[in-house]
C-alpha cells in the first residue's frame, strides 16, 4: 500500500484520538439506530463498470451496503454517478440529502475533475459543502473527508485517464481535513483498492468496484470507524 506522509499520518493519529476532531459523546442511540451518510459519486453509488466507456452499471450492493451489515448500523447511500463536487453541492443544496440525524458523514467526492486541476471551483464548492453540513449536524456528530481510492493507469482499460484527478483530490482533502480540524480517512493510500489488486477488485474498467472490491473497501471503512470514533465493533 502506498504510505501516509508523516505529517498526514500524525494528523490523522490526532483525529483518531480526540474523536473526529474534537470531543464526542457516544450516540445514545443503539448501534443499530444509529446513521451513517455515504456522499460520493459512482464509487458511493454502487457503479460496478462496463466496457462501455459513459455507461454505468448501478447496483444496491455498493460499500454502503456492506457498511451497514459490518457495523450493524443504518446507512444511506447518498451517492450520484459522474458527479463532480459543484454538482453535488447544487444538488445537495435542492434538499436531497438530508444529513439532520446523522451520527456520521462520509463525503468521498473529486474523482471527476479533481478539486483544483482546472480552477478552483470544485475545492470552493467542497468546501461550501462542509459549511453547509456542519451547521446542520446533531452536536454529538461526525463529519468525515475521504479521499478516493486508487484509479487504473492502464490505458487499455475503459475508464483510464481519471488517476490525475484522484491524486489532486488526495492533496487536497489533506488541505481542507487540517484547515477544517476534521478527521480523513485516506482511503487513496490505505484501503485494499490498490494497484497490485486493481484485477482483483477493480476488474471491469479500472475505476469501479466490483463486488469483491465494494465489500473489501467497506471493511476497510468499518474498521477505520470504529477506531475513530469507538462508536462500533466491526462484525462480518
Amino acid at each position: 500500500m502506498r504510505r501516509l506522509c508523516g505529517l498526514c499520518a500524525a494528523v490523522l493519529l490526532l483525529f483518531s484520538l480526540t474523536g473526529c476532531g474534537e470531543k464526542k459523546t457516544t450516540p445514545q442511540t443503539p448501534e443499530e439506530q444509529r446513521v451513517i451518510v455515504c456522499m460520493g459519486d459512482s464509487l458511493t453509488e454502487g457503479d460496478y463498470g462496463t466496457t462501455t466507456h459513459g455507461i454505468s452499471d448501478v447496483h444496491k450492493q455498493g460499500y454502503p451496503y456492506y457498511l451497514a451489515q459490518f457495523l450493524h448500523c443504518k446507512t444511506v447511500n447518498a451517492g450520484k454517478c459522474g458527479y463532480t463536487v459543484q454538482q453535488y453541492l447544487d444538488y445537495y443544496r435542492q434538499g436531497s440529502v438530508d444529513v439532520s440525524q446523522a451520527d456520521v458523514v462520509l463525503i468521498m467526492l473529486g474523482t471527476n475533475e479533481g478539486l483544483t486541476l482546472s480552477g478552483t471551483e470544485n475545492r470552493e464548492a467542497y468546501q461550501a459543502l462542509i459549511d453547509d453540513i456542519r451547521s446542520r449536524l446533531k452536536e454529538s456528530a461526525c463529519l468525515v473527508l475521504v479521499t478516493p481510492p486508487h484509479a487504473t493507469e492502464d490505458d487499455t482499460k475503459t475508464n483510464y485517464g481519471y488517476a490525475p484527478a484522484v491524486e489532486n483530490t488526495r492533496t487536497v482533502v489533506w488541505e481542507l481535513g487540517i484547515k477544517n480540524n476534521l478527521p480523513v480517512i485516506d482511503a487513496y493510500a490505505e484501503s485494499p483498492i490498490q494497484p497490485d489488486r486493481e484485477d482483483e477488485y477493480q476488474p471491469v474498467d479500472g475505476l469501479h468496484l466490483g463486488r469483491e472490491g465494494y465489500r473489501a473497501f467497506a471493511w476497510y471503512m468499518g474498521e477505520t470507524l470504529s477506531e475513530m470514533t469507538g462508536w462500533w465493533n466491526i462484525n462480518s
